[in-house]
C-alpha cells in the first residue's frame, strides 16, 4: 500500500543528489525514504 503511488508513477522519489554552490551532495530527503522503502520492501515495517 505504500509503495503503490511509486508503482503507479504518481509520486517520485526524492533526487538522490542536490547541488549547493557549485558542490554536489546526498540529498538528506532521499536518505530518508530510501530507509522508509527499504523497511517497506524488507517487511521490517
Amino acid at each position: 500500500q505504500h509503495l503503490r503511488g511509486f508503482i503507479s508513477g504518481k509520486i517520485t522519489a526524492p533526487d538522490q543528489f542536490i547541488i549547493t554552490g557549485g558542490k554536489q551532495q546526498i540529498n538528506l530527503d532521499y536518505l530518508q525514504w530510501k530507509c522508509q522503502i527499504d523497511s517497506y520492501v524488507d517487511g521490517s515495517e
